[in-house]
């Protein structure tokens, strides 16, 4: 399994940002397993609120979970979405960070 990490400004993460954008890993040449993903950060829990999308359309709805960055076992909910080769891989933001930055952490097989 792989862990990728993306941790963004609370002035960067406002509506409709990728936060993967500019992360060389958004799109693979492999197909792979998106298996877990979580949310983090900001100043209340449920405050922030990010789509996960895989070639445009929307598999998941995530907000955040706890407050920090760093994502653990806890923070980690099921997504199981096939990722099919040189396909866009998107988080983007639907609900902006009131304050403090945000992180999100993605679990992919292989």
């Amino acid at each position: 399994m792989s862990h990728y990490f993306a941790d963004v400004a609370q002035a960067t993460a406002v509506v409709n940002y990728d936060m993967l954008n500019g992360k060389k890993w958004n799109k693979e040449a492999y197909p792979r397993m998106l298996l877990r993903a979580g949310v983090t950060g900001s100043a209340v829990v449920g405050d922030f609120e990010v789509e996960i999308k895989v070639g445009g359309l929307c598999v998941s709805t995530l907000p955040n979970s706890k407050l920090g960055m760093a994502a653990n076992a806890d923070d980690m909910f099921p997504i199981l979405v096939p990722i099919p080769a040189n396909t866009l891989l998107q988080v983007v933001v639907t609900t902006a960070a009131t304050t403090n930055p945000v992180s999100v952490a993605l679990e992919f097989s292989p």
